[in-house]
């Protein structure tokens, strides 16, 4: 029997490890999936519903906080780019990246996206994410 520290670790691993290698939620309901996981973990395997309520944000603050990291204190690039899917939602990607001359340095992250009512700036802006970036102020001289 294992204790609920571990349980709840083996929960979190398992979120992880499906949100990692694009594995749906829902996947986890399959009768023959579900089995294999049992048999070999000896874990009673957690439902979507459970995978989703209690894990699925501590996946993702995990990763704003490794996306915070990789870009403190160097020189970002921030886009919105509003498209309509192929089910013919509106749909806004927030993303950032990092400005460097350095290819391996050059990364970009999508932190955000959100379903719209509609592609414009009125349902755009409300969507926004809470990233509290402080952006310099670059002074700007005339040539006289």
């Amino acid at each position: 029997m294992t204790n609920s520290n571990s349980k709840g670790d083996f929960r979190q691993e398992l979120t992880n490890a499906m949100l990692s290698a694009d594995i749906p939620f829902w996947k986890i309901e399959n009768v023959c999936f579900n089995s294999f996981l049992r048999k070999w973990t000896g874990e009673n395997i957690p439902s979507e519903s459970t995978l989703r309520k209690l894990h699925l944000k501590k996946c993702y603050e995990e990763i704003i906080r490794c996306i915070k990291n990789a870009i403190k204190g160097q020189k970002v690039w921030i886009a919105m780019d509003e498209s309509i899917d192929s089910c013919g939602r509106s749909i806004a990607n927030f993303v950032i990246g990092i400005l460097s001359n350095d290819k391996e340095k050059c990364k970009s992250f999508v932190i955000n996206t959100e379903s719209l009512e509609s592609t414009n700036s009125t349902t755009v802006i409300p969507k926004s994410p809470g990233f509290n970036i402080q952006i310099p102020r670059i002074p700007i001289q005339a040539n006289n």
